[in-house]
């Protein structure tokens, strides 16, 4: 166990140390402005898998949100469906919360980079 904990502080302080490293030099400035050109925009935008993901990336967490309603519904109505109940809301309030709410309405707004 002892170990572990060893290996995990390695870990985190590595991450803090790439990422303190990261910001102090701008890299994702640096890398956006080798990926990306104010006239042309992105070039693979056009390019495969990329248009593919853009074009149908969210359906993925779409389908698992409106399972994810539907079985809470279920649960709410069907016994044998019911220990799905706390599963099925808290995929729900991720799917609101974290792409919702915090990406949409705090970060993109506020956070002071590039974006496309």
């Amino acid at each position: 166990m002892k170990r572990f904990y060893r290996e995990l502080l390695i870990v985190l302080i590595s991450l803090i140390a790439i990422t303190a490293i990261w910001g102090f030099i701008n890299g994702d400035l640096l890398l956006h402005s080798k990926l990306y050109s104010q006239e042309s925009g992105w070039f693979l935008k056009y390019a495969q898998p990329w248009r593919t993901l853009y074009l149908y990336g969210n359906i993925p967490a779409l389908i698992l949100a409106f399972g994810a309603i539907a079985l809470l519904v279920a649960g709410l109505l069907k016994q044998p469906a019911s220990k799905y109940r706390k599963l099925s809301l808290l995929l729900i309030l991720v799917m609101l919360i974290a792409p919702g709410i915090l990406i949409n309405a705090v970060f993109k707004d506020h956070w002071g980079r590039p974006r496309p």
